[in-house]
């Protein structure tokens, strides 16, 4: 119901159909990217829970680490 209000503002303010089929079609392929890649990474905790030794893939202070690492690169 939101987004058909928004729609519609955006239609009022003189939004061209292609722009709308853009924002909806930008917004769905971000959400579908979201759960691919989250189900990458699920499936890459199954990988690395057989590739590390004396760490858990789930480990907070190994995840924090890496993504301090991944930020500061």
């Amino acid at each position: 119901m939101q987004q058909t209000r928004e729609i519609g503002i955006r239609v009022a303010l003189g939004a061209q159909p292609r722009d709308i089929l853009g924002l909806i079609l930008g917004r769905g392929t971000r959400l579908t990217l979201m759960g691919v890649g989250v189900a990458a990474a699920l499936l890459t905790t199954r990988l690395l829970r057989s590739l590390l030794f004396g760490v858990s893939p789930m480990d907070p202070l190994t995840i924090a680490s890496v993504a301090t690492l991944l930020i500061a690169a």
